[in-house]
């Protein structure tokens, strides 16, 4: 029986900062924009994303501002469908989705 794929997730805040340093950002905005799996977070993931991101020796490794990356997660989190991205990120988001 094939493997069915999870149609939600619930990404650990580490792997959220690596992927956005290490420019694997877009594959975790395309898990819910194209993929349509549900991302969740809570106010506490946010929170410490924030203290993270905050941090000089990760702030110098990021390509883009602490808070487009916090912003494009936290809102595609907060609307996990298929083919759902705001227009008012497209614009942050070019940088992430290739």
């Amino acid at each position: 029986m094939p493997k069915r794929k999870p149609d939600r997730v619930v990404l650990d805040t580490n792997v959220v900062v690596s992927a956005a340093i290490s420019g694997r950002f877009s594959e975790i905005i395309a898990l819910s924009v194209i993929e349509g799996i549900a991302i969740y977070t809570c106010s506490k993931q946010i929170q410490e994303l924030q203290s993270t991101f905050s941090k000089t020796r990760v702030r110098k490794l990021l390509s883009s501002s602490p808070g487009k990356y916090i912003t494009i997660y936290k809102t595609t989190a907060d609307k996990p469908r298929r083919g759902f991205f705001p227009s008012s990120l497209r614009f942050a988001a070019d940088k992430f989705i290739v």
